[in-house]
């Protein structure tokens, strides 16, 4: 009698079959990895480049608002990144009285946020953390002005990269006439 065998062999085909399966399937995991990585770069990029874009906008806002107090109406710090003037505070003006509050960009150290003193209060300024940061006075064409120059770098849980430099003028506004108004300065810096 004649038995047959119940196990069967498996052909060259069902291997190769199976490899290529198995490739696929590994190809497909590296390809995901490797679009995520990229796009959380991608992604730190973008949030250091809405950082230089907050700063900017928020340090021109406030030079626009410029109000000479003394003989020189902006003050910078040679040894540390750091500005302070005086502006106009929209809500403080009532009749003849200008009400003016001193203002002041800095970081407290290297990779820290830049901090904004305004109303006797510190609050940070963007998301990014700040490799350096410098202030240097510019006469251009129109004017004075301040060219600002920042590196912005990646928090920790953000993925290794170059950081993002951003370098910008403000104009230094026209020191507001004050022939007809009194100033009223509403407040000081917090450490003189």
């Amino acid at each position: 009698m004649i038995t047959r065998s119940t196990r069967r062999a498996v052909t060259l085909a069902e291997i190769l079959v199976a490899t290529a399966l198995i490739t696929a399937v590994v190809g497909a995991a590296m390809l995901s990895y490797n679009l995520s990585a990229r796009s959380r770069g991608v992604t730190a990029s973008a949030q250091g480049l809405s950082t230089a874009m907050i700063i900017e906008e928020t340090i021109s806002a406030d030079l626009r608002r410029l109000i000479q107090v003394g003989p020189c109406p902006v003050r910078f710090w040679p040894d540390r990144p750091r500005l302070a003037f005086v502006a106009c505070d929209p809500g403080g003006i009532s009749g003849a009285v200008l009400g003016a509050r001193p203002v002041r960009y800095s970081i407290p150290d290297q990779g820290g946020l830049l901090e904004r003193e305004w109303e006797g209060k510190v609050r940070t300024v963007g998301t990014s953390p700040l490799n350096s940061l410098s202030f240097f006075p510019f006469n251009g064409p129109t004017g004075p002005m301040i060219r600002v120059n920042l590196e912005i770098g990646r928090s920790k849980d953000e993925p290794d990269g170059p950081p993002v430099v951003h370098s910008f003028l403000a104009p230094i506004a026209s020191p507001r006439r004050r022939e007809n108004l009194q100033l009223k300065l509403l407040g000081k810096f917090l450490d003189p």
